[in-house]
């Protein structure tokens, strides 16, 4: 029987070496290139790891170009979002008019997946890094439009406030983000939402954001300008909440192969050593009865 150490590593470097790449910093691209006519972003504070859904509607403002090439359009996001980042996933959705919608495949709702390349920081401006795309212009309906929705997953943006509890306390989370929108390119309209993992929500500010429920929603917004290093204020939201979920991490993981030759079988064992790493717990409370 052989048996193979398949894995045994880290999550934090499982993670890191996934996300290692050549980093450089980066120039804006032309904020005349597109105009975001609908940003709709949406973070969900719910489980141990945070998600975060972007459906964009773009509008080209150059669709002469011919329909085999590609326009690149570019994302923002903040270095807090982007040092947290452990996944991504770019997906668009064709004009209903447009050639690449002609095939019955995606004109039934198939959706073509992006590349999304990171281009690290902007020139001197290190809060805020900058992400490419390119966009066919085959995806682009008679009016140059066409929808991107972007995917991610962060890992730790919320930290536990206060950090150490007693037994009896509830647990709190503080989310601290953007509340505009960050883009190259001038936006007619959107909203930021977050959804917290229950309904019970201390505090949040900007003081004009709404709630309702478990969601907190900054806007909506109309006819926002590009975003320009050194001059656009990014306000920064808040959004204070309770949580009755432990945020379980995986410190380390090791899957061990066994494969038996004679026995045509493999084996799998995998030993996880998981924790709650946010709050603390103190002052425990022993009772005896005696009769």
């Amino acid at each position: 029987m052989t048996r193979i150490n398949t894995m045994v590593v880290p999550l934090m470097v499982l993670i890191a070496t996934a996300m290692v790449g050549i980093v450089q910093s980066a120039s804006l691209p032309s904020s005349n290139d597109w105009t975001n006519l609908n940003y709709m972003k949406q973070f969900d504070l719910t489980g141990s790891t945070s998600h975060t859904i972007t459906t964009i509607t773009i509008k080209s403002s150059t669709p002469s170009y011919a329909s085999d090439t590609t326009i690149p359009y570019y994302f923002l996001l903040s270095s807090t979002d982007a040092n947290h980042l452990s996944w991504t996933r770019l997906t668009l959705k064709p004009a209903l008019d447009s050639p690449l919608a002609s095939n019955s495949d995606y004109k039934g709702g198939l959706r073509p997946v992006l590349d999304l390349i990171p281009l690290g920081p902007i020139d001197n401006d290190p809060t805020t890094h900058i992400y490419s795309a390119d966009i066919p212009v085959n995806v682009l309906g008679t009016d140059a439009t066409t929808t991107l929705t972007l995917e991610t997953t962060l890992n730790h943006i919320t930290q536990p406030l206060p950090k150490t509890v007693k037994q009896t306390q509830p647990q709190l989370l503080l989310w601290s983000g953007d509340s505009t929108i960050r883009s190259p390119y001038s936006t007619n309209s959107g909203r930021i939402k977050v959804k917290c993992a229950s309904p019970k929500i201390i505090s949040f500010s900007p003081s004009d954001a709404t709630k309702s429920g478990s969601i907190v929603t900054f806007g909506p917004f109309s006819n926002l300008p590009a975003y320009i290093p050194g001059s656009t204020n990014v306000p920064i939201g808040k959004v204070h909440f309770q949580t009755d979920t432990p945020q379980a991490t995986i410190v380390s993981l090791e899957r061990i192969a066994e494969i038996s030759h004679w026995g045509d079988a493999v084996s799998i064992t995998d030993r996880i050593l998981l924790r709650n790493t946010d709050w603390k717990r103190f002052h425990f409370e022993i009772s005896f009865f005696f009769s």
